[in-house]
């Protein structure tokens, strides 16, 4: 009988596990947040041109720190463009977002940047009808810190595994980079929360990420294609009195075999109506279930110039509950608006932040 090399088993059973951990990453380092209508360009690149004012945001997601860490962050900031000097609506706008997601004890980590541009097409004179249209064009790359991987090569029976010797990994590459391309559409119903035209508005759209199939595998001789990621998101939001706001929501996200439904729903409550800097006028509730997956509380604050929120994921199954029980999962995010009430006196009866 021909003798089993335990070592090169060893590697190529870590291979093969790397390969198949890569291929599951390509859908969960595509991050979609709980929050995710919070991180903009991340959902479709059409929100370039729905804000109004120059507009910074931020988000963090901590998920399996005590079992399989993963981190997941991104920064984006949009800037409109208006037409000739009327600065209540913008035509278009456009953003530069970057991410950055870290997966497992062997570092694998994807990150990279995007500049999108969105035009805001109005279809009917009462201006409660627009059409959205986005691209999105950057850089994405994939790597991965072999030098915490420790194989069958790095055995010594005297001492167990010895970090000095060699791993005997040759064939995983620090890094890959490729062109990263997205596209979106979106329609939305009295998109400036004018409620003196409508008492509700709403928003409907679709976005695809990876249009060019960019291949990020770190392992020579591999394939690992990123697969089109498709979403269909919308939402409702209804002016129930002067100072409360419903907000339904949904997205639907498919990549390849994988696919995750998200919906809920938040109530904006205004509690002052002060139009301070740093003094929150808005308090949010909410809740998030990602099906089959995770029931999501959300509470938040905010006004005119900011708005902070905060979610907890909560595992839908019992089972899987008691399993990941110290695997917490929390999410932190961030909008800041650069709004100058004394220039635009027609959003103080609308803050910015009841608009979201």
């Amino acid at each position: 009988m021909k003798k089993i090399n335990i070592k090169h088993l060893t590697i190529r059973l870590w291979i093969a596990c790397f390969v198949l951990f890569s291929a599951g990453l390509s859908f969960a380092q595509t991050s979609h947040y709980s929050q995710y209508y919070t991180s903009e360009l991340a959902l479709s690149p059409c929100f370039a041109a729905r804000e109004s004012h120059i507009t910074v945001g931020l988000n963090s997601r901590t998920q399996w720190a005590n079992v399989v860490p993963y981190q997941a962050n991104q920064a984006s900031m949009i800037l409109p463009i208006y037409y000739k000097k009327k600065r209540v609506s913008n035509i278009a706008g456009v953003g530069l977002n970057f991410f950055s997601n870290d997966a497992g004890q062997v570092n694998v980590k994807t990150s990279g940047f995007a500049l999108s541009a969105a035009y805001n097409q109005p279809l009917t004179r009462n201006d409660l009808h627009h059409l959205y249209f986005g691209l999105q064009g950057g850089l994405i790359q994939r790597s991965t810190g072999t030098g915490s991987i420790q194989t069958g090569n790095q055995y010594n029976s005297n001492v167990g595994f010895d970090e000095s010797m060699s791993s005997g990994i040759s064939s995983v590459a620090a890094n890959v980079s490729g062109l990263n391309l997205a596209g979106g559409l979106s329609y939305y119903f009295n998109p400036d929360k004018d409620y003196r035209k409508s008492d509700w508005s709403g928003a409907l759209g679709v976005s695809a990420y990876h249009l060019n199939g960019v291949d990020l595998s770190v392992i020579d001789g591999q394939e690992d294609v990123l697969e089109t990621l498709v979403n269909v998101y919308g939402s409702v939001t209804m002016h129930l009195s002067g100072r409360l706001y419903v907000k339904p929501h949904f997205l639907w996200t498919k990549q390849g075999a994988s696919n995750l439904t998200i919906a809920g729903a938040y109530v904006n409550y205004v509690i002052l109506d002060n139009h301070t800097m740093i003094v929150p006028n808005t308090v949010q509730l909410g809740a998030v279930y990602r099906v089959n997956d995770a029931f999501v509380p959300v509470v938040g604050i905010g006004n005119e110039f900011y708005k902070l929120g905060l979610s907890y994921d909560w595992s839908a199954s019992l089972g899987k509950a008691l399993l990941l029980q110290r695997a917490n999962t929390f999410e932190l995010s961030l909008q800041i608006a650069f709004y100058h009430p004394n220039k635009d006196e027609s959003l103080i009866t609308q803050p910015r932040y009841r608009k979201n």
